[in-house]
């Protein structure tokens, strides 16, 4: 058996993904969509989870190798039984990508419990059902690859966006334990941060139970997705880059890295110029 492909930091890495198991959470669109289009390019067989599953069965049947399953994250016996089935078909996963996500518009104070449970049970408790269920199988692979698709509100927090700010820090803070725990083994984990990205999630999210009606700002927000944002392809080429070259944290986007470079050199004058931003007209007229 020929030697392992390894990187300069002395860690084996996943250069060939061809006929690897690949789990996406939140395939069926967006960020998870474009990711499973570009781990299937690979000649990875890749496994498409979603609650939505007519649009996971959509992606699927457009890859050379892969199937759909319709998954609920927040639930932990329902993730548990998905990973005994891809364990039982497939042998085990060697790559699972964590990034099943949804949104809420508006402030912690407008916000009830279950709004605030409806963002964490996804973005967070998600990550964690998942991550749990699906480790032993990875564990036993020659190598393998967990993601976890943060966002750049893991960086930065900002005015009406508290509980997926709150999801955001705490996958990253996991992400990054996590790497740690599991160091210098056959798996590795990387953390994703992405900026502004065209997906579906800011025009579905929820409305939070006391907010109120969307405004201007809002609504021009949402222009800005539709229309500035980097494709979520961005994304999905950094992540396979990453699981490759076994890279711990990836930025995507330019204000991805002019925030992370502004928390780190001026971490409180950054969130405040944040929240400036974010209340003010000026955005409007700048997107």
């Amino acid at each position: 058996m020929g030697a392992r492909p390894v990187s300069r930091a002395g860690r084996c890495t996943l250069k060939r993904l061809d006929g690897r198991v690949a789990v996406v959470t939140g395939g069926a669109s967006g960020i998870g969509e474009a990711i499973a289009r570009a781990l299937g390019q690979t000649g990875a067989h890749v496994v498409v989870a979603d609650r939505d599953v007519d649009g996971a069965n959509r992606v699927a049947q457009a890859l050379p190798r892969a199937q759909a399953a319709e998954v609920d994250v927040r639930d932990a016996t329902h993730v548990a039984d998905f990973a005994e089935r891809v364990a039982f078909e497939h042998g085990g996963a060697a790559i699972l990508v964590n990034n099943a996500g949804v949104a809420c518009r508006g402030t912690f104070a407008e916000s009830s419990l279950d709004d605030l449970h409806h963002v964490l049970d996804v973005n967070l408790w998600g990550v964690l059902h998942s991550t749990h269920a699906f480790l032993p199988q990875l564990a036993r692979q020659d190598e393998a690859h967990i993601v976890n698709i943060a966002s750049i509100f893991g960086v930065l927090p900002v005015p009406g966006q508290a509980s997926y700010a709150a999801s955001k820090f705490a996958v990253r803070g996991f992400s990054e334990s996590l790497a740690e725990e599991l160091r210098g083994g056959p798996i590795g984990v990387t953390t994703v941060f992405p900026g502004g990205i065209a997906t579906p999630i800011a025009a579905r999210a929820r409305s939070a139970a006391l907010a109120p009606p969307p405004d201007a700002l809002w609504q021009t927000a949402l222009t800005f997705f539709e229309r500035r944002a980097a494709p979520p392809e961005s994304v999905a080429r950094a992540v396979v880059r990453a699981i490759q070259h076994r890279r711990e944290r990836v930025l995507v986007t330019p204000e991805a890295h002019i925030i992370d470079l502004a928390r780190r050199v001026a971490p409180q004058l950054a969130t405040r110029a944040a929240a400036w931003w974010s209340s003010r007209d000026l955005a409007r007229r700048w997107w």
